[in-house]
């Protein structure tokens, strides 16, 4: 049965992204399902005491913090030893949830590698099984689901895909807040971090309610003016398939798929796009998808 259950929080412009409280609604489930356990969570920050209050608000118990200027951006080396520390200390972390961002993405495998645990990447859902729990995730760009379960009693990572689980109900919550020990050298991380260049004044692609996604079959980069257009009627952004892409037409951060970025919007309008699977297993799960396209 689960003793703690350890959520790591991603900050992002000096905010928790909606990802990260994503993680705890699966951190619930998994404590109903083993019938106990505590949610916790764990920020590495500049100042991580200033998002413990949400986290308790949306449900956490304890919050770890991580204080450090070396917390600034992520980076692998300085975030994984930190939380493997903190988990190899405490002896009753049972589960380490991860937000499958691109972040996540890099830091669960690795994290796994340190403490020689199973990973599970890109959970949608968990369910009860005998002798534990099944986790179930997407494979071949969506058409299957695969059921994985751990084989032994140690740490359990798991990579949650982002929009799988709902944001969890928000009240007002206290809870523990614990400062972690951070032994950090900057002049030990062998990446340094130059610069960050962010479009301003775009919604992001993963947060935005509607979302205009322009396919190669609107003829060229001449014609993503119509797309930006419309997609500013209706306060959305601007999505593209893997082919408008690779084709230099837009930058990567806008592509919706498989090896782009899964989204849920209210109403998705694809313009021109085929409809191969990969592009599907980022956008199927939206509430409305509007299909302009020559071919029925």
């Amino acid at each position: 049965m689960a003793k703690e259950i350890l959520c790591v929080v991603e900050i992002d412009e000096n905010k928790i992204k909606k990802s990260s409280i994503e993680v705890l609604s699966l951190a619930n489930k998994i404590k109903e399902l083993e019938g106990n356990g505590t949610i916790s969570a764990v920020v590495l920050a500049e100042e991580p005491q200033e998002f413990a209050k949400e986290l308790f608000n949306y449900g956490a118990k304890k919050v770890y913090g991580g204080k450090s200027p070396s917390f600034k951006y992520y980076r692998t080396q300085p975030f994984v030893k930190t939380i493997a520390n903190l988990i190899n200390s405490s002896g009753d972390i049972d589960y380490v949830l991860v937000p499958g961002t691109g972040n996540g993405r890099d830091f669960a495998p690795y994290l796994g590698a340190k403490l020689k645990a199973g990973v599970i990447a890109d959970v949608i859902d968990v369910e009860k099984a005998e002798g534990g729990l099944n986790f179930i995730r997407p494979c071949f760009a969506g058409n299957l689901l695969y059921w994985g379960k751990f084989n032994d009693s140690g740490v359990k990572i798991l990579s949650v895909r982002p929009k799988a689980f709902p944001m969890p109900e928000k009240a007002d919550n206290t809870g523990e807040y614990v400062e972690l020990s951070v032994d950090i050298k900057e002049e030990e991380i062998p990446v340094r971090v130059l610069e960050v260049m962010k479009e301003t004044g775009k919604i992001n692609l993963q947060d935005a309610d509607f979302i205009v996604s322009a396919g190669r079959g609107i003829g060229g980069p001449d014609n993503l003016k119509i797309i930006q257009e419309l997609a500013d009627t209706l306060g959305g952004a601007v999505g593209a398939s893997r082919a408008v892409v690779d084709s230099g037409w837009i930058s990567y951060d806008h592509q919706v798929g498989q090896t782009g970025k899964t989204v849920k919007p209210k109403i998705y309008i694809a313009c021109g796009i085929s409809g191969a699977i990969q592009h599907l297993a980022g956008m199927k799960d939206s509430k409305v998808i509007v299909a302009i396209n020559k071919d029925p």
